[in-house]
């Protein structure tokens, strides 16, 4: 089962990759439109977490030190995108998404028989179907990239969709019926 998952996954990689990318970047052009190219006043807010995302991805392009006697309008420089910083972090983070659905599936399958997995869809989903005490159990299982704010950070979520002998349930409900300790 973990080779037919490794591919599964390994797949996935280039979508999740540019899908952070796209995510960070957003972030960036977030930050520039609302604080300009010096990030200023960004500190003074409870956004002050997305300076450290945007110096995580960017160089700064401009003098080294500028005297705090010039007025802000005349102050030159800017946060600009490091291709490679971004291609970094975004793969960073693919591998990381891969490795964290890759648990949360393995511990929805690790009791089921007759396993098929199939890719669900080019937005980052599976489905997958197995028997479990002589029941049919079938699981959508997807992830989403989220953005935290309060931290700067992109995470991502696990929803899934569970059905047993066609009916539908949570995965609480799931555990319950199967009497899996949560």
């Amino acid at each position: 089962m973990k080779q037919i998952l490794d591919q599964a996954f390994e797949g996935q990689k280039k979508e999740l990759t540019e899908q952070a990318s796209r995510t960070l970047k957003a972030q960036h052009k977030y930050v520039m439109e609302q604080y300009g190219p010096r990030m200023s006043g960004i500190y003074n807010t409870r956004e002050y977490r997305l300076a450290d995302l945007v110096k995580s991805i960017a160089k700064w392009d401009g003098p080294a030190c500028q005297s705090s006697h010039i007025p802000e309008s005349e102050k030159k420089g800017s946060w600009v995108i490091d291709e490679s910083k971004l291609q970094k972090k975004a793969e960073d983070h693919a591998q990381n998404s891969v490795d964290q659905w890759k648990a949360k599936i393995i511990s929805k399958l690790e009791n089921l028989d007759n396993i098929s997995i199939a890719k669900l869809d080019g937005a980052c989903g599976f489905y997958i179907t197995g028997d479990r005490d002589g029941r049919s159990v079938e699981i959508n299982q997807r992830m989403i990239l989220n953005f935290r704010y309060s931290t700067g950070t992109i995470f991502n979520q696990f929803p899934s969709r569970i059905y047993v002998d066609g009916k539908s349930m949570s995965e609480n409900k799931y555990k319950e019926v199967f009497k899996e300790v949560a």
